[in-house]
């Protein structure tokens, strides 16, 4: 089976088109249920499913019925971080600090179907992130008064919080970061000029709570910049190009389209984009984004997604079972960023000075978990 089946069933689930190209097999069903698990688009697969079955292309009943039972558990998933969301922020209000709630629900609340209908509750959710505004050594300071016997990470952009028993939290200090020092600047630029308007911006939950998010212009800018680290260094799958699909279909005014650009391009990933365009346009019928696409390096970054899936958990050339080494980490990650030099040149060539400032920095403050 090809990849196309998989992409029709994506678009059937998002409302481009009805059916898909034929019925498939019991064995072709099999596949497509393997890649949206792979590809961490289980729930909303299923809502194409469901679509389906009203066309008389339904999966075999044992195979349904397992579907349906992954998509309620992540509906329930949803249920849960939503609820900590609205939890989370309110803490935060009571201590006196501002937050943004970021990617994640936040962006999960823009996943509705080209009828309207709303299957945010149907995207497979993952930790917290809260960008919190108070500078660095204060926020360090705040989590380990909350959580004073937890032994934690903390990195250049966040610290873990674990305030939840069943939802990860990270408390961040900068959205994002760059491994390319002359655009470091900018990058911290853009985001302190952004910050108050992020800090005040509601978003309503499908679960009915209210929360602080970003804005879809600077989710344009954030979403994409997540994906392009995760993508240069690990890999992504459709899950994340997914959130950013969702984003790239908010109506943009051409004032905003025009700064999205110029943001892009200041940040050194304006070809990534045109990349990413190419696979909103051939996976998710996306055929009125406003960024140009770049076959080529749309192609290119499409074969790893699919190899890869999310976060490169399926990569053949990765030893899963070393990746805990940071010194494996770091050889893999360089070895494998070598083949999209093109793609960043300044970004991968600086990549391992910046990755090993970044251990001794956080080496120099105890900052690893012991």
């Amino acid at each position: 089976m090809t990849d196309s089946l998989f992409f029709e069933l994506i678009q059937v689930a998002l409302g481009c088109r009805i059916c898909l190209s034929h019925t498939p097999s019991a064995d072709e069903w099999g596949e497509l249920y393997a890649m949206a698990k792979k590809q961490s688009l289980l729930g909303v697969c299923f809502a194409g499913v469901q679509r389906l079955v009203e066309q008389n292309q339904e999966p075999p009943v044992m195979l349904y019925l397992t579907w349906m039972g992954m998509a309620a558990k992540i509906q329930q998933r949803n249920e849960v971080v939503n609820r900590r969301c609205a939890e989370l922020g309110e803490r935060l209000k009571e201590n006196g600090y501002r937050y943004s709630i970021l990617k994640g629900q936040g962006v999960g609340a823009l996943y509705k179907a080209a009828n309207g209908s709303d299957f945010s509750l149907l995207r497979q959710s993952g930790d917290i992130d809260a960008w919190i505004d108070a500078p660095r050594e204060e926020i360090i300071a705040y989590v380990k008064r909350v959580c004073p016997n937890d032994d934690v990470d903390i990195s250049s952009k966040h610290i873990e919080f674990r305030v939840f028993e069943d939802t990860e939290v990270e408390a961040h200090f900068v959205p994002a970061a760059t491994k390319t020092p002359f655009i470091g600047g900018r990058v911290r630029a853009y985001y302190e000029s952004k910050k108050a308007r992020q800090m005040e911006h509601m978003v309503t939950l499908a679960t009915g709570q209210e929360i602080v998010a970003p804005t879809n212009a600077f989710q344009a800018i954030h979403i994409l910049q997540h994906a392009f680290g995760h993508f240069l260094f690990e890999g992504i799958g459709l899950r994340q190009l997914m959130d950013y699909y969702f984003v790239m279909k908010q109506p943009f005014t051409e004032e905003e389209k025009a700064s999205i650009v110029k943001t892009m391009k200041d940040f050194g990933m304006y070809r990534f984009a045109r990349g990413v365009a190419y696979v909103l346009r051939e996976v998710f019928g996306d055929k009125k984004c406003f960024i140009p696409a770049d076959e080529g390096l749309g192609k290119r970054i499409l074969k790893s997604v699919m190899e890869e899936g999310n976060f490169g958990k399926h990569d053949e050339k990765r030893d899963g079972k070393r990746m805990d080494s940071s010194w494996y980490r770091f050889w893999y990650h360089n070895i494998r960023m070598r083949k999209y030099v093109d793609m960043a040149p300044w970004t991968i060539s600086m990549s391992p000075f910046m990755r090993i400032h970044e251990y001794a920095w956080r080496w120099t403050h105890g900052y690893f978990k012991k």
